[in-house]
């Protein structure tokens, strides 16, 4: 096996020892229930948007309803193949960014996103369907500059991998399919060869490429269209940007018909590949009778029924100083100052990193930094890649197109919520940018003072590597949770809250309540998987979980949400209630108030768990 396929290899596979430490130390009673619970109905039979409402793509649930066929139902079932798409995408990261800067650096954006992505947190281990789509949408991106002499198989093939990733979320395969579109038309290609194409067949050339162009731009306008307008400009100013360098590119040189008749090829083979498996789901879909709802759930109308929105946060002071402190060692590298001055600002730099990294293993200080400073991270190196692109007169090679593309369409991934958790998520698709950013400083401070640079940057990089690891590691050694009852090997919750929840799910396994139906009122439908219940409500489910986070106004809840239907089914079924009443439960009873009177004239509370109660029938169950 070759040298760098070894290397490869070692990355993925110590990536996925790492990830795996932390994998099953948490849970996420609401946002993983809404996956975890559909998956396992789907496995029984249950046909997604049919039998339940949902946003995320068809694959995410056929997927682990296959892996739970499989190997059994299991919450740790998804766990492993957690461990494993998130290896890959370590892996991935490591060859996108090794494609634009050197081996040491390529390496160390692998650590860092190993290190992050290995904290035993409950947003890291809930399976989002991001983390199936973006490993699939990276490697389609990849694949042109892997297969450089079979054009049309590399953008067919990429087209086909980014169209399978949509399925799972639909903007993982929109974005990476623009960034595609747009490096198709940016990209020189001085080689192009074969004979000039007729007028019929440069006229056809240039209306695909003229309606890509169009694409590219009115997409992510409309897709932001719910967006403030300072928040969008933040999220699409870049990738706006890099169209209009595209654009007036275009307008200034025009290419050779030679160039856009093989522009016009790659394409069509994008878009080939693109339908393939959205072509697949709606022929399925059609022939049970569902395309309908299918197209509804995720294209449509419950995508425009969305009212969540979370723009960018201004970052705390400590996260400042730390950022500053960084980049002021990093600086003192490859400055051409005097030693002494380098010397100087790099000490000063060093001792500031080290007090802020130190003061971050207080939790209260590291959630500013969560919380402040990984939201920042994509705006920042984005914005500064595009001024390197812009600066050099809208001049990159392919490979430095490509990431500085990859980020400036990720940022679009920020939209509804710019917090700390998606910054999270969506981290892979910036660190290449990051890297394009890091190499020519990496090489410029190697030629200045090979010794003083290497020893500064080691230090740097090990500062802020080793925050996260220590960090994590503090938190294993603090994680003493109690297991979950059932459908979870191995898996333990920490914190009181979780507590709760073990308790709660214990009562509804126990033999007093094991008979009955249960409908959890508070959005936290991972009860139900670990209980076993199938809920009375299932098609109304997505929407509860809506109003749970207040991810949907009231008239929408209501115009989902049938009232008398959901009246009858609880009188039919008679099944216990699950209430957060201080806060999911209260807000459902106000939204639906005709509920909410039924609900208060009929069900009584029978025992409490902390926050959460049990409510039962006021007179007894037949």
């Amino acid at each position: 096996m070759p040298l760098g396929a070894l290397l490869v290899l070692a990355v993925v596979v110590g990536s996925a020892l790492h990830l795996s430490r932390g994998s099953r130390l948490s849970v996420d009673w609401v946002d993983e229930g809404q996956i975890v619970y559909p998956a396992w109905r789907v496995s029984e039979g249950a046909l997604p948007y049919r039998d339940f409402r949902h946003l995320y793509g068809p694959s995410l649930f056929f997927v682990n309803a296959a892996l739970f066929e499989r190997f059994g139902v299991d919450l740790a079932v998804l766990r492993n193949l957690m461990v494993g798409l998130k290896a890959a995408m370590v892996g991935l990261v490591f060859l996108a960014a090794r494609a634009v800067a050197p081996l040491p650096v390529a390496l160390g954006l692998a650590l860092l996103l190993a290190a992050v992505w290995g904290w035993p947190a409950a947003h890291l281990n809930t399976p989002y369907a991001s983390y199936y789509g973006l490993p699939l949408a990276l490697a389609g991106m990849l694949l042109p500059l892997a297969l450089p002499r079979r054009p049309r198989a590399a953008w067919w093939l990429a087209g086909l991998a980014i169209g399978t990733a949509a399925t799972f979320k639909q903007t993982n395969g929109l974005f990476p399919a623009l960034a595609l579109a747009l490096l198709s038309l940016a990209r020189s290609r001085p080689g192009a060869d074969g004979a000039p194409p007729g007028a019929l067949q440069a006229r056809a050339a240039a209306v695909l490429r003229g309606a890509a162009f169009v694409a590219c731009v009115a997409l992510p306008v409309y897709y932001l269209r719910g967006s403030t307008l300072g928040n969008a400009a933040l999220l699409a100013g870049p990738w706006l940007l890099c169209c209009a360098a595209v654009g007036l590119r275009e307008w200034r040189t025009p290419p050779d018909p030679r160039e856009r008749a093989a522009s016009a090829t790659e394409l069509l083979g994008l878009a080939a590949g693109l339908v393939v498996a959205p072509a697949a789901y709606a022929l399925f879909y059609a022939g049970q009778g569902a395309l309908p709802a299918l197209v509804a759930d995720t294209v449509t109308e419950m995508p425009a029924l969305i009212r969540w929105f979370v723009p960018l946060e201004a970052p705390g002071s400590l996260a400042v100083l730390w950022v500053a402190c960084l980049l002021g060692a990093a600086g003192a590298g490859v400055s051409s100052r005097p030693p002494r001055l380098r010397a100087g600002v790099g000490g000063l730099s060093l001792g500031g990193l080290a007090l802020a990294s130190v003061a971050f293993l207080r939790e209260e200080a590291f959630s500013g930094l969560v919380s402040g400073l990984f939201p920042l991270l994509p705006h920042v190196v984005t914005w500064l890649a595009l001024a390197t692109w812009l600066r050099g007169g809208a001049r990159l090679g392919e490979r430095e197109l490509l990431v500085l593309l990859l980020a400036a369409s990720g940022l679009l991934y920020l939209y509804p919520a710019a917090d700390w958790a998606h910054a999270y998520t969506s981290l892979p698709v910036f660190l290449p940018a990051l890297g394009l950013l890091l190499a020519r400083p990496f090489a410029a401070g190697l030629a200045r003072s090979r010794t003083i640079y290497l020893a500064t940057l080691a230090v740097a990089v090990g500062l802020f590597l080793a925050v996260p690891f220590v960090l994590i590691q503090r938190d294993y050694a603090a994680l003493r949770g109690r297991p979950l009852p059932q459908r979870a090997s191995g898996i333990r919750v920490p914190g009181a809250m979780h507590r709760d929840h073990v308790a709660l799910a214990a009562a509804l396994l126990s033999d007093r309540h094991r008979e009955r139906d249960v409908v959890v009122l508070s959005g936290q439908h991972l009860l139900y998987f670990v209980s076993g219940r199938v809920s009375p409500l299932e098609e109304h489910e997505f929407a509860l979980y809506l109003n749970r986070f207040e991810g949907i106004s009231g008239e929408d809840l209501r115009r989902l949400v049938d009232q008398d239907a959901v009246v009858a089914r609880l009188e039919a079924t008679r099944p216990l209630l699950v209430e957060d009443y201080q806060g999911a439960g209260a807000r459902l009873r106000r939204q639906l108030p005709r509920l909410g009177r039924y609900i208060e004239r009929r069900y009584r509370e029978q025992s409490r768990v902390g926050g959460l109660r049990i409510l039962d029938r006021r007179e007894p169950a037949r």
